[in-house]
């Protein structure tokens, strides 16, 4: 695989699927990534048809999946300490975090 790591996050998944033209060439030939949170949240919504359903896991499925483990909460803890969790972060600095 070639390209950037991008993490997305579900608004960006909606995003991509509902063909966003921006968004879909930032996307495109980079690495991407998911949160289980965002995997979550992307196939709980209660009216999904079947058809949409299948979409996003054939998506989600292309994508790496981020297991919550141990390191994972380390680094998500570390990051909302750095960057006192609610203000908006910009990418400059998330590329820096990383």
């Amino acid at each position: 695989m070639s390209g950037n790591n991008i993490l997305l996050d579900t608004n960006a998944i909606i995003a991509v699927l509902d063909g966003h033209p921006i968004v879909k060439n930032i996307l495109n030939h980079n690495i991407l990534h998911i949160s289980f949170i965002a995997q979550l949240e992307s196939l709980s919504y209660q009216k999904l048809s079947v058809e949409e359903r299948a979409l996003i896991e054939n998506f989600l499925g292309e994508c790496i999946l981020l297991e919550l483990n141990e390191d994972s909460k380390k680094i998500a803890i570390d990051f909302r300490i750095r960057y006192q969790a609610f203000r908006k972060i910009n990418e400059i600095e998330l590329i820096r975090f990383i």
